[in-house]
């Protein structure tokens, strides 16, 4: 083998060595800022992982005044979900509440997101902001009331407040509207702070009107806005809504309380679970569930 050879081989070597290394400690958590290292946590996804990505966070501003503003931006603006689920979540439980700059980043990001990213980001896109001042309260309920697809979806959450605010918006104004809300209630076994005569009333199967258009959403390619408008629109007694319903069950395996099956039997007759793959999630109720 000549010298050159020789010497050749040896530079790639030596090359082949650098990029290796460079490889090696760009993969390091933290090696992109400090940005890329709480990123690097979210994803490891541990609770203390997390709680060391808030503190980075929160002590952010110690390196430089306006930093974890900064931070925050970036990663509710970052193309991962879960990045942006984080930071929602540290916006509203951990970070300081009347940070004036926070509450800007936070509604920012509310107004300029799609309603996918916003469904995307249920519960966490409310929660966001419920630690906050009411003028901020007032601000995002109004970015979110004008929003319907997003709405519609979050009737599928358990949450109270964003419940209240689902129940308040659709069905607040609609005559039987509070039959319907306690209907879906029963459908995922919340509490209601009423009366079981009260229940037994508002839940009796009788046909009420749904929120006007609701069958438009049946469609639709986010499948929580799909489920949600069949569970509305199957407990109003509509049943254009059942295949979504069943959708629903089949897909997220939940399983329906007595008292919910036997509202639905009475509005559409038993052969409705029919429609069912998961028979454990419509079952008839047994002799002891009254």
């Amino acid at each position: 083998m000549s010298r050159t050879v020789a010497r050749s081989i040896s530079w790639l070597v030596t090359v082949l060595v650098v990029v290796g290394v460079w490889f090696g400690v760009m993969s390091l958590p933290g090696s992109g800022g400090l940005v890329d290292e709480i990123r690097w946590l979210v994803r490891n996804g541990t609770p203390s992982d997390l709680n060391r990505a808030s503190w980075l966070i929160r002590r952010a501003d110690d390196r430089r005044a306006g930093s974890a503003v900064d931070v925050l931006t970036e990663l509710l603006h970052d193309p991962d979900p879960q990045i942006v689920r984080a930071a929602l979540m540290f916006i509203g439980d951990w970070y300081p509440v009347d940070d004036p700059q926070v509450v800007t980043v936070y509604l920012d990001w509310l107004r300029q997101a799609s309603t996918e990213e916003r469904i995307r980001q249920l519960p966490n896109c409310m929660i966001g902001g419920r630690r906050f001042t009411d003028t901020l309260q007032s601000e995002a309920i109004r970015c979110l009331r004008d929003d319907r697809r997003w709405l519609v979806a979050a009737s599928l959450q358990r949450q109270e407040d964003v419940r209240a605010l689902v129940e308040d918006t659709l069905f607040g104004e609609m005559a039987e509207g509070t039959r319907l809300a306690r209907r879906l209630r029963v459908i995922d076994a919340l509490p209601t702070n009423l009366a079981a005569d009260v229940i037994a009333a508002s839940v009796k199967a009788q046909p009420c009107d749904a929120p006007a258009g609701l069958e438009s959403f049946l469609d639709d390619t986010i499948p929580e806005a799909r489920w949600a408008a069949g569970r509305i629109l199957a407990a109003a007694g509509d049943p254009r809504g059942l295949p979504a319903l069943c959708e629903w069950l089949n897909t997220t395996r939940n399983r329906l309380p007595p008292q919910a099956v036997r509202m639905l039997d009475d509005l559409h007759g038993p052969d409705w679970r029919s429609n069912c793959a998961s028979g454990s999630a419509t079952s008839q109720p047994g002799a002891g569930d009254g």
